[in-house]
């Protein structure tokens, strides 16, 4: 979801540390899916150990991750595999 309908993310577009503008700033399990392409246990697992952007909570039952979170999380993700190539 980028503008009110869910659509699949090219890995380009994650690959680059940005997403798509139109992005809202609050990304429920639906958008953050098709970004991350793990599993909700597998996110969990990551947000526990420190190594994903822990979620915040919206409203009562509800939580969302904050869109410049996950675009630092995707830039640190592309300077790691850079940096391991340069290795």
């Amino acid at each position: 979801m980028l503008d009110g309908t869910h659509t699949e993310q090219t890995g380009t577009q994650a690959e680059h540390g940005h997403l798509p503008p139109g992005t809202p700033l609050f990304l429920d399990w639906k958008d953050l899916k098709p970004i991350v392409r793990f599993s909700r246990a597998t996110l969990h697992r990551e947000v526990n150990a420190r190594r994903f952007p822990a979620p915040i909570t919206t409203a009562a039952q509800k939580t969302a991750w904050l869109k410049p979170d996950i675009e630092k999380w995707i830039a640190g993700r592309i300077a790691a595999r850079d940096a391991g190539a340069r290795a």
